[in-house]
């Protein structure tokens, strides 16, 4: 018997979430749509990753990698190689495991996140919310999928196809590094 695996319909809000996570200064509210988990994160002023989810995730730095839609607010990035930048509204951000952020003036940061929220602000070992992020694990066909989703989402707004394109090409890249069983770099190391 073959198994139907076409896409349904489904139609989802962030008003009525599947699971709520709070943390100092903070929040994020997942929603379980199409075989995926997507995040909103919305962090208030004064909220740091260093000081707000570090206690949480018992990691130096975030090792959760992202791939976020900036909705509202600023937010500053450091990268584990010192690097330092602004995400704003309107802005898509890929980042790699190993990342400090902190909220900028005096404004709600929202952030849709389709890749690391689902292990976002879990308690580490906590088996009934999942334990720690699996970082360094090879990424898998379906982390592929939201990429591709999100890529889509951002296409459709810059009304360009060069992020198609890319995600064509990284989403054959994920395939094929997966049947080698082999880690796949990240959106930054795809460049």
């Amino acid at each position: 018997m073959t198994q139907d695996t076409r896409q349904r319909t489904e139609q989802r809000d962030f008003a009525s979430p599947d699971e709520v996570r709070a943390f100092g200064h903070g929040r994020l509210e997942l929603l379980r749509i199409g075989d995926s988990e997507i995040g909103r994160l919305v962090l208030q002023p004064g909220w740091r990753w260093s000081e707000h989810v570090k206690p949480i995730a018992g990691t130096e730095l975030c090792e959760a990698p992202h791939f976020q839609y900036h909705v509202a607010g600023t937010l500053r990035i450091r990268t584990a190689d010192g690097a330092e930048f602004d995400a704003t509204p309107g802005q898509v951000t890929s980042l790699p495991a190993g990342h400090d952020a902190w909220v900028v003036g005096d404004e709600d940061v929202v952030v849709v996140d389709w890749w690391g929220a689902s292990n976002y602000a879990r308690l580490q070992g906590d088996p009934e919310h999942g334990g720690n992020y699996r970082a360094g694990q090879p990424y898998s066909i379906a982390v592929a999928a939201e990429a591709c989703v999100a890529l889509e989402i951002a296409e459709a707004a810059a009304n360009s196809d060069r992020p198609i394109r890319m995600a064509k090409m990284i989403f054959r890249a994920i395939f094929m590094a997966s049947l080698r069983q082999e880690r796949v770099p990240l959106f930054s190391e795809c460049r």
